[in-house]
């Protein structure tokens, strides 16, 4: 399969053959899902239409941008999770391979094969909005997951601070090499929320906080071999590069540190040749380079709770109930986001002195299958 998942033998760890499963698994239910389109056997199928307010007239879709990453691999999995224990159905997962337009016939799919609310990561949050205009003229409420749609009208999105998250990196960054010196920031796609928040949260704290940090910025576009390529090539020309920041380690952190080992660069924390690693994501692998000191530091996101609240809010849209701005039940706020609503909730940093947390997604069994 192209794209293969971080490995853990890339990160500098033992093979851990099992946790490529879960990306193996996933990626022929993408197939599943292009050729076929039935219920997942989670709960009873729906018999009513898109505005019911019972549970069992409840049939999630699920769209996400790929699946050739271990975050959207397992967002699948808890939201399957979350689907059983919250008692609707739900269609099989649409995988778009990165391609925006795919995921527009994704979504309409979905629609046509019954679905009364659709979860979604957002390939291309501007291409997004036909997709969100289909929704609302079938009413079928759209709940965005993980990034928010830059045009078009959703029922809420339910995401972690991307700015913040950019920030938080920035500070422990300084913190590592001493507050100056060159950092290589491995950006996302810049046509994503995320790409964009992560990023000018990383520079703008730098910015007004460390004005003697270089941010020197690249779009890797969530692709883990650019982003290798990018670094191998930073390393050559900045030989006196102080730091890296991943955007993404779920996607990046097998090349980068590949590049890293090739440069004579990959080594722990303390060694006189590590290079200070920090990161956005959390997953499986990501989380033990964090323990073995090759990463310095991840903010993790809430990744089940994207899923958990996700699937509540489709259920909500189903009864009817229309969410509000302030502060929620579940340790998060609302917040309005360009014309729609968002529920941020909150990302932890971890270092070695947490990293063992079994709250941490990147810790759970469906992270490590």
């Amino acid at each position: 399969m192209k794209n293969r998942p971080a490995s853990a033998s890339a990160f500098g760890l033992p093979s851990t053959s099992s946790r490529r499963s879960v990306l193996k698994g996933a990626g022929l239910l993408g197939l599943a899902a292009l050729s076929g389109g039935g219920l997942v056997a989670c709960g009873q199928s729906n018999t009513g239409s898109s505005g019911g307010s019972n549970a069992n007239t409840v049939k999630l879709g699920l769209s996400v941008p790929f699946l050739t990453t271990p975050f959207f691999a397992v967002l699948d999995a808890y939201t399957k999770s979350e689907v059983q224990a919250q008692g609707i159905s739900m269609l099989e997962t649409t995988n778009a391979n990165q391609d925006a337009g795919k995921q527009l016939t994704d979504v309409r799919s979905l629609v046509s094969l019954g679905a009364t609310g659709i979860l979604a990561g957002v390939v291309d949050n501007k291409a997004i909005k036909p997709a969100l205009d289909y929704c609302e003229q079938q009413k079928v409420p759209f709940v965005a997951l993980d990034d928010a749609p830059g045009a078009g009208k959703v029922y809420i999105v339910v995401r972690a601070d991307n700015k913040e998250m950019g920030a938080t990196s920035a500070k422990k960054m300084a913190e590592l090499i001493g507050g100056k010196g060159k950092v290589l920031s491995l950006q996302g796609d810049l046509a994503t929320t995320n790409g964009k928040d992560r990023s000018d949260g990383f520079r703008e704290y730098m910015q007004a906080n460390h004005p003697q940090v270089e941010v020197i910025e690249r779009a890797a576009k969530w692709q883990g071999p650019l982003a290798g390529s990018i670094t191998a090539t930073i390393l050559t020309q900045t030989p006196d590069l102080a730091g890296i920041y991943m955007q993404a380690d779920t996607t990046y952190g097998s090349a980068v540190l590949a590049s890293l080992k090739s440069a004579d660069r990959l080594y722990p924390a303390g060694n006189p040749k590590h290079m200070p690693l920090v990161a956005i994501d959390g997953g499986a692998e990501g989380l033990d380079a964090v323990r073995n000191g090759t990463i310095d530091a991840i903010v993790s996101q809430p990744l089940d709770g994207y899923a958990k609240y996700g699937v509540e809010y489709v259920k909500k849209a189903a009864a009817g109930e229309q969410p509000k701005t302030g502060k929620t039940d579940h340790n998060s706020e609302i917040v309005e986001f360009q014309g729609n609503l968002m529920d941020l909730l909150p990302a932890t940093l971890v270092t070695k002195d947490n990293v063992d947390d079994k709250a941490l997604w990147g810790n759970s069994p469906k992270a490590k299958a």
